[in-house]
């Protein structure tokens, strides 16, 4: 079953996306006239929000990419921006992305000729970057795209990821903006 439902996604969404419009008319006509333009106002401020919360997290994910490949080709990391563009690209899951693309990372350094060492400096460099990620760009990126001060992104963050976990940690920036709306 969960098989057939991800061979399914491609064509779903296809379809959605080929008949958007009529679909949208469709749900607009179905919301009583009274309270129509209040709720679409508030869907269309929410779409606009999540679509910015999106594209600050792909701006972090290319930040993110960049000091990665950066640091691990100053150290000397082999397949330095192979790596970089790795983490970057699972930056987009929280903590389980970071546990991903460190792994990777260390397994091609202790390959390499550096062995032990080389392990370090790629631990290293993926603490200072998750640390300028965690600290200042998530925050600022994110939190200013979606109308968030950087506190509360923060604050955010650490009770959603408390009360649910993972999924709590996707979820939680783009509903305090919700809730913000």
């Amino acid at each position: 079953a969960a098989l057939l439902n991800l061979l399914m996604i491609p064509f779903v969404t296809f379809y959605i996306l080929k008949d958007y419009d009529r679909i949208r008319v469709i749900a607009a006509n179905a919301i009583p006239v009274r309270h129509r333009d209040r709720i679409l106002d508030f869907v269309g401020r929410v779409d606009l929000i999540l679509g910015q919360y999106i594209r600050g997290q792909l701006i972090v994910s290319t930040f993110i990419a960049v000091l990665t490949a950066v640091g691990l080709s100053v150290s000397g990391v082999r397949y330095a921006l192979v790596l970089g563009l790795t983490a970057g690209a699972l930056n987009l899951i929280p903590y389980v992305g970071l546990t991903i693309s460190l792994g990777i990372a260390m397994v091609v350094a202790l390959m390499g000729a550096g062995g032990l060492a080389q392990c370090l400096k790629v631990l290293v460099v993926f603490v200072i970057v998750q640390g300028i990620e965690g600290n200042f760009l998530s925050p600022r990126v994110v939190g200013e795209r979606v109308g968030l001060h950087p506190v509360l992104v923060m604050f955010a963050l650490v009770v959603a990821a408390n009360l649910w976990g993972i999924i709590g940690m996707l979820i939680a920036i783009p509903a305090a903006a919700v809730v913000n709306i």
